[in-house]
């Protein structure tokens, strides 16, 4: 049994994206200007660019305030199981990546992919 499992965080790119779109939530982690990564008790030492949510919270953000519905979709490949970007928004046909032709290793990675995309194209 795994226990070792942690939260998922935005990357400083899509951190930043947050913020220019009106991401204005207290958390304790954040990024300082150079995109390095700090935590509450550090607040002193460090100049606090932009605050550094989970995927869910961004996720759940995006929906609230936009309506977009991001993530990612099991693929199973001959011998393999990847995985791939979806966007959904209302009225409109799901979006795919790259028309459902990249996959990725990870769900973390289609979920900063489409999160990227979504902030990048769509807000």
């Amino acid at each position: 049994m795994n226990n070792n499992i942690t939260e998922d965080y935005c990357s400083f790119e899509v951190s930043k994206l947050l913020k220019e779109k009106g991401f204005d939530i207290a958390l304790p982690t954040w990024y300082d200007n150079d995109g390095l990564e700090g935590y509450a008790q550090m607040k002193e030492k460090f100049y606090i660019f932009c605050t550094r949510p989970t995927h869910a919270l961004a996720i759940k953000w995006i929906r609230e305030n936009f309506g977009i519905w991001i993530f990612a979709r099991t693929v199973i490949l001959p011998g393999v199981t990847k995985f791939e970007s979806v966007i959904d928004t209302p009225g409109k046909v799901s979006r795919f990546l790259n028309n459902g032709l990249e996959y990725y290793n990870l769900s973390e990675e289609a979920t900063e992919a489409a999160l990227l995309y979504s902030l990048t194209n769509l807000i």
